[in-house]
């Protein structure tokens, strides 16, 4: 079976960003793959030991390193299960493919394209919307959609508590991003992990405000 670690390669510039590689090794044969992700070197001091730390606040490079090692470990996993001979550069290949590599942000102006091409424009704008805020969160980085589980949505839900957003308001952004996510799962294109089982996705009743005696013979007499 291959084995997989996490390596960090310091810039040979001071002050710059190092990069995040991962290194197999199989059959005595060593391969890197480099991540395109960069750290500095408090970064990685924070990460390399908190790799599954939800409040680590990385959330989009944490989120991408924790998809990419998933992805390795599976892809590791599914060829072991052939019992057929297979090399470092096997493994490579199939990570660098479509299937493990497709963004979540394009993927969704895909949706966003083929809702518009509908006609359904009102809902292609809360598409837009919610993947505004959802790019906002994400610090304008991009990530897979294997990347998007339940620490980093947790992470998302928090961050619009904070800019004071009600439940409801959450709540519509969570639905369209589920909506997304579940049909990436339903075309094959991500495995489904549930990650939005830990916040809310219900619509809370507003509560209903009397209208005074005053207010109704206005509103009486404007419709007369």
């Amino acid at each position: 079976m291959a084995t997989l670690k996490i390596k960090f390669r310091e810039s040979c510039v001071d002050g710059k960003a190092g990069t995040i590689y991962y290194q197999i090794t199989h059959h005595r044969k060593v391969l890197q793959i480099t991540s395109g992700i960069h750290l500095t070197k408090e970064e990685w001091s924070d990460l390399k030991n908190n790799i599954y730390n939800p409040d680590l606040k990385l959330p989009a490079k944490h989120s991408r390193i924790s998809c990419d090692i998933y992805s390795l470990k599976q892809i590791i996993y599914e060829l072991d299960y052939q019992y057929t001979p297979y090399t470092v550069d096997d493994v490579a290949s199939r990570f660098k493919s479509a299937q493990y590599r497709i963004s979540f942000n394009e993927y969704m102006r895909r949706e966003i394209d083929l809702l518009q091409n509908a006609n359904r424009n009102g809902t292609a704008r809360n598409y837009k919307r919610t993947l505004s805020s959802f790019s906002q969160f994400l610090k304008g980085n991009d990530i897979t959609i294997n990347a998007v589980n339940s620490q980093l949505i947790e992470q998302y839900n928090i961050f619009l508590v904070k800019r004071g957003l009600v439940r409801n308001s959450i709540s519509f952004y969570m639905r369209i991003l589920r909506a997304v996510y579940n049909k990436a799962v339903h075309n094959g294109i991500a495995m489904q992990t549930f990650p939005f089982q830990n916040v809310y996705t219900g619509v809370d009743k507003t509560r209903k405000r009397a209208i005074n005696e005053t207010t109704i013979a206005k509103l009486f007499r404007d419709i007369q």
